[in-house]
């Protein structure tokens, strides 16, 4: 909910306590690979993208996560696929300077 507020620097400590509550959820390690992204914290992102994309296959939520889209943000960064899905760039606080 804060992330999509905006609120992101907020989201980080909530969603890495979903990540410690419900580690191999592939949902949740897309999100707070999301998360990291909006506060700059790129390389965490990406690690935890890829962890997203190792338990796509075992986990019950693996049919809920979008595989194409979490590869396609570790190729290009999250700002570039939501500009190719029509959505505006997150406003990243390294981006505001």
């Amino acid at each position: 909910m804060l992330y999509r507020l905006g609120r992101y620097e907020e989201a980080v400590p909530h969603m890495e306590r979903a990540a410690e509550l419900m580690p191999i959820d592939p949902i949740v390690n897309d999100h707070l690979g999301d998360v990291y992204w909006a506060v700059g914290r790129q390389r965490e992102a990406e690690f935890m993208w890829k962890r997203a994309l190792s338990f796509a296959d075992m986990s019950d939520s693996a049919e809920e996560a979008d595989v194409d889209r979490i590869r396609r943000k570790i190729e290009l960064g999250l700002d570039a696929v939501l500009s190719e899905d029509g959505e505006p760039p997150l406003l990243r606080a390294d981006a505001s300077e």
